[in-house]
């Protein structure tokens, strides 16, 4: 007969090592792509080692997150059927690999390790803003980095929304939790930096996004107090963004871009705003065209360069709309929309139930991502699908404790009071 209790030592080693692991992978998404697929290589192959994922499955398979998952994956496979182009489908899929890791980051997380791996992914972020800082203020000297350029290339269409997201985080930390006053008082200089380095770096996405996050969390905090949270918002948002104007320069060129391209849209489309309206309009010609099934899994950028010749043939083509509501649909038409929303919904209703004390970031998730894929398809980039797949594993993990307050609430024996005072205190 084996050693069950030397089995069970074992794997209860293994998981811990297996949640340090998941905690450094979203420590280094801000930092390094090859870091991050490393870590995500070694929880693979340690996840499987260690097994919760097999002794599990019917608790991972019975989520309603992986349920929704699991169909908006079916509906890709399906849609090979109808694609003309089978290898870029098979592309597409290949893509997709990234959020097939969610059951199995469902097995290496757990009440007693979230917080943990959360302050991990804020430890990466702010080292990241740490270092563009230092580039913005011609400290540091990178390649491929300049004061006007401080993140790499077009690194932050990625990097601006993380921020978005590890600052929300971090106030959510701070208007919810009890601390003490130093370490409150370093809180609030930790958020002011980040929020900082949000307006000196480029991405716009990420901007707006910090700026739609922080009404949530005035909604949150002054909920049903609507006269006091109009008056902070009054206050607040025009202070921070006039702070914001006046400090950076990059915030000034990039508001006045995106004027000067809006303004010359229709005699000059080449431009990184007149592009997306470009694509917009095209793949919306799509979904009316093929409005039920889409094209196909694998068939967008042809058909996209069908429709790119017939209606704007002097702009170049592109295999991305920078929208992910539309890629879907023009893919694979209502149904692959209605299965992209299903993920989020689930996300949004497991927040809205209020039976987790993070349930407040359990509704801002789904709300962070459903208004960044109108920008670009984030569920496809790398970086941020890895990061859609580390929250959902870190955020909606039904817990037993969940569901014993899930029972006493259809019972009515006043859990869910509990769990809101918790909430708040949490």
């Amino acid at each position: 007969m084996p050693d069950t209790s030397a089995q069970s030592t074992a794997g209860t080693g293994l998981g811990r090592v297996n949640a340090w692991l998941l905690g450094l992978l979203a420590c280094a998404l801000p930092l390094s792509t090859s870091a991050v697929s490393v870590f995500a290589v070694l929880l693979i192959l340690l996840g499987l080692i260690e097994g919760s994922w097999w002794r599990r499955r019917r608790e991972i398979l019975g989520h309603p997150l992986c349920a929704a998952l699991a169909c908006y994956l079916a509906l890709h496979v399906l849609g090979l059927l109808w694609t003309s182009d089978l290898l870029g489908g098979c592309d597409v899929l290949e893509g997709m690999w990234k959020l097939l890791l969610l059951p199995l980051f469902f097995t290496m997380t757990g009440p007693e390790w979230r917080r943990r791996q959360l302050a991990l992914f804020l430890l990466g972020m702010t080292a990241a803003a740490l270092i563009s800082s230092l580039v913005w203020a011609d400290i540091l000297h990178l390649p491929g980095v300049s004061p006007a350029h401080p993140t790499k290339r077009v690194f932050h269409v990625i990097y601006n929304p993380m921020l978005a997201l590890a600052i929300f985080i971090l106030l959510h930390e701070l208007l919810w939790s009890e601390q003490r006053p130093a370490r409150r008082a370093v809180g609030t200089l930790w958020l002011a930096f980040l929020s900082w380095n949000m307006f000196i770096t480029e991405g716009r996405t990420g901007q707006v996004l910090f700026f739609i996050l922080l009404i949530f969390a005035l909604f949150l905090r002054f909920h049903r107090r609507w006269g006091r949270l109009l008056l902070t918002m009054a206050l607040v948002l025009p202070l921070i963004f006039s702070c914001a104007y006046q400090v950076s320069g990059n915030f000034q060129r990039r508001i006045a871009q995106v004027h000067e391209e809006l303004r010359v849209f229709g005699m000059c489309n080449n431009t990184s705003v007149g592009l997306r309206l470009v694509y917009f309009i095209n793949s919306a010609l799509l979904i009316g065209e093929h409005p039920l099934i889409g094209v196909g899994t694998g068939d967008f950028q042809q058909a996209y360069a069908a429709m790119n010749k017939r209606n704007s043939e002097d702009m170049p083509n592109t295999d991305n709309p920078h929208n992910q509501y539309l890629l879907t649909m023009v893919r694979l038409g209502l149904p692959g929309l209605a299965a992209l929303l299903a993920m989020f919904w689930c996300q949004w209703r497991q927040g809205w139930s209020r039976r987790d004390p993070l349930w407040r970031l359990q509704l801002a998730f789904p709300l962070c991502f459903c208004c960044i894929m109108l920008a670009d398809s984030y569920l496809t980039t790398y970086e941020t699908g890895i990061l859609w797949t580390f929250m959902g594993a870190v955020l909606y993990q039904r817990t037993e404790d969940e569901g014993q307050k899930a029972e006493g609430r259809g019972r009515g024996t006043g859990d869910s009071e509990v769990s809101c005072v918790a909430g708040e205190r949490e």
